[in-house]
């Protein structure tokens, strides 16, 4: 049976076919185009030894990417909620997939990030920063310590009080790890101070003030603004 597209539009299918084999596709081009699964593997399947006939060599297809990979990519590179993930998945690759088995996958890939934490050493001193992130829990914070160098992160908490026992403990941690210190560094701040006094690290402790720069920056630039408010108005004036 011939159908009725043209051949621009059953080179386009084919390539699509060829190019991402994803989840969901043939169902995508089967209703755009009116044409049955059948018709398009069979176009497929031509357009691919037509390929491999004139390359002289049989065409390596693409593999899928893996569900557990495409839900964290769409979790850390766009910091979407669940539900969008859930409509992403649906409306760009026909993956039904419920908010439950999107906890799992997320809380599975945790589990192995936090056993392949526990197995990371230093085998010599590290930059260490230090950094209290707030969430909607008041007076509570995640507390991360990450190397100042690399970026590796040796060690996270979920959220507990921003006090100096919380801080202590976690540092207290890291020197049970094998990870030892050249020197600290932070935005400042009384919890992160008392901790560390209480593990003697407050001689190599530095201060980060890029926030303070940020700052200084936006009131630069209203500055700037005024000044130039009034050097427009200044040929009026002196008229």
């Amino acid at each position: 049976m011939i159908h009725c597209s043209t051949v621009e539009e059953r080179i386009h299918m084919v390539s699509q076919m060829l190019a991402k084999p994803e989840h969901g596709l043939v169902t995508q081009l089967s209703r755009m185009y009116g044409v049955s699964r059948q018709t398009l593997y069979r176009w497929t399947a031509t357009g691919a030894q037509a390929l491999e006939t004139a390359l002289g060599s049989p065409l390596l297809t693409k593999k899928p990417t893996p569900l557990p990979v495409l839900v964290l990519m769409l979790l850390i590179e766009t910091h979407a909620s669940y539900r969008e993930i859930q409509a992403c998945l649906k409306n760009m690759h026909g993956i039904d997939l419920s908010l439950g088995r999107r906890a799992g996958i997320v809380k599975e890939a945790g589990q192995q990030a936090q056993k392949w934490l526990n197995q990371q050493q230093a085998s010599t001193p590290r930059a260490l920063a230090l950094d209290e992130q707030y969430g909607s829990q008041r007076g509570k914070a995640y507390l991360n310590v990450i190397d100042g160098h690399s970026g590796q992160v040796w060690a996270t908490v979920p959220p507990v009080a921003v006090d100096g026992d919380s801080w202590t403990l976690l540092l207290w941690y890291l020197q049970e790890q094998g990870i030892t210190s050249s020197c600290t560094v932070s935005d400042g701040g009384l919890a992160i101070a008392e901790a560390l006094s209480q593990t003697q690290s407050e001689t190599n402790h530095q201060r980060d003030v890029w926030h303070l720069f940020q700052f200084a920056a936006r009131v630069q630039g209203h500055l700037d603004r005024a000044v130039q408010a009034e050097q427009t108005c200044l040929p009026a004036i002196k008229r």
